[in-house]
């Protein structure tokens, strides 16, 4: 790892009823892992007593059917372009492997998850790495992940 730090950032996806959704995917580069820093999400709800959202990261087995979207460097002076890439807007759910971490979080309300040094999450080569939601009342969501390859 060349400390190349890169940020996606998914400005807002909805949820609706209580269906899981990927709202991050990343999918490390074939020959090399990647360190998940920090990541975060957010949500806009306006309602007191709605139920919490399920949070997820998990590893995925598939890469379902999303677009693609780039990421960019924290710091633009690193000449290395980043191999790792990213996906959101999903039409078609990844299977889900590993479940790692799992949250209920209010839907009027967010998480903000960072790593100590040397417990950050490693997503091995080749290998993808997914934040899912499930809402039980519809609400959006912005989210980013700070990883380094």
């Amino acid at each position: 790892m060349a400390n190349l730090q890169f940020s996606a950032r998914v400005p807002e996806v909805a949820l609706t009823g209580d269906v899981t959704g990927t709202v991050i995917q990343l999918i490390a580069p074939a020959n090399h892992r990647v360190k998940i820093l920090r990541w975060g999400l957010f949500f806009d709800g306006t309602q007191p007593r709605n139920e919490p959202v399920s949070v997820r990261v998990l590893r995925q087995t598939s890469s379902g059917t999303a677009s693609f979207f780039s990421l960019v460097k924290l710091d633009n002076s690193i000449s290395e372009t980043i191999q790792t890439t990213a996906r959101k807007t999903f039409t078609l759910e990844p299977t889900d492997g590993d479940i790692l971490e799992s949250y209920n979080i209010h839907p009027q309300q967010g998480i903000f998850v960072p790593y100590v040094l040397g417990q950050e999450l490693i997503i091995s080569g080749g290998t993808r790495l997914g934040l899912s939601c499930a809402a039980p009342n519809s609400v959006n969501v912005t989210a980013f992940i700070i990883g380094e390859e």
